[in-house]
């Protein structure tokens, strides 16, 4: 998950339905290294990151909690930080799947202040004609370190030509917001014991 985080400008090419599986992939990290997530959501099969909102639903229902007197509700302000400029718990449930998806990642890289350097794409493997696994390895640096991952990245073939699905890091990343919701609840109440007819 590394990108740069503060805002640049956008790339110049256009994710065209023709576009090979690397091209692809090259166009979507140098608009992440660019900063302009927005664009670089162009490049994620769109049914994934609707299923990458579904799993952020249960934040959206905590947050719309009301807060005990005199309390804040934690998981709203939460939400605020992670989807700024939002206001509203109602503005990010009404942003598109793609703003939804570039508005955390740039709100979450920004804080984990991590700044992408390099990507060197090492080769590809095939898995049927609709989904294609390109190796790359990636620097990037953080807190004046460098950091070099290789890792897969999965694209599918959609009506729109090539598009990346979401990692393991980014869907363990909804995860880990949904772990944190149910971390807060308190356990939910039990009923009285159920008594078996003999």
């Amino acid at each position: 998950m590394a990108a740069l985080i503060a805002p640049g400008q956008s790339a110049a090419a256009e994710l065209t339905p023709d576009l090979p599986p690397e091209a692809v992939l090259r166009e979507a990290y140098a608009r992440m290294r660019a900063g302009d997530w927005n664009a670089a959501a162009e490049a994620f099969d769109p049914a994934a990151l609707a299923r990458f909102r579904a799993m952020l639903e249960p934040l959206f229902s905590a947050a719309s909690e009301p807060a005990g007197e005199g309390q804040e509700n934690r998981d709203a302000m939460m939400l605020m930080l992670l989807f700024a400029p939002a206001k509203s718990v109602e503005e990010v449930r009404a942003l598109s799947d793609r703003e939804l998806f570039a508005r955390l990642m740039r709100g979450t890289m920004s804080l984990a202040g991590a700044e992408l350097d390099d990507q060197v794409i090492l080769g590809n493997v095939a898995e049927g004609k609709d989904l294609v696994h390109v190796v790359t390895r990636n620097t990037a640096r953080m807190d004046q370190a460098t950091v070099s991952k290789v890792e897969a990245v999965t694209l599918q073939r959609t009506p729109g030509g090539w598009r990346l699905v979401l990692t393991g890091e980014i869907e363990g990343l909804a995860e880990t917001l949904q772990a944190t919701v149910e971390a807060g609840r308190p356990p939910a109440k039990e009923g009285p014991p159920s008594v078996e007819s003999p």
